[in-house]
């Protein structure tokens, strides 16, 4: 920031800071920040978009998998069912063991 000097009375000597925003000279590359940081939002916004999709295809498979480990959990224990079921008919109907 530009400093101005100005004497006081007294013989001190007191420097002023400039408030005022400093306007942009031209060829000291502003431009060239404002296209960097556009391409920088650009890039953060895709990176995003992109993470939200991998998030979204993730939790998508989980759920498919969940669904399929409870279906598969159903028939391993409707088969366990009627084994159980077809032994202990086979128990019930079989003649009885005689031992002589």
């Amino acid at each position: 920031m530009p400093r101005a000097e100005s004497s006081t009375g007294g013989g001190h000597r007191k420097s002023i800071v400039s408030s005022r925003p400093r306007a942009p000279i031209p060829g000291d590359g502003t431009h060239v920040n404002a296209q960097a940081n556009a391409e920088y939002g650009a890039s953060k916004k895709a990176s995003k978009n992109e993470r939200r999709a991998s998030v979204k295809e993730a939790n998508a498979q989980y759920k498919e998998e969940v669904s399929n480990a409870r279906i598969n959990r159903k028939a391993d224990r409707d088969a366990a069912n009627n084994s159980l079921k077809a032994t202990e008919l086979d128990r019930t109907t079989a003649p009885p063991h005689v031992s002589h």
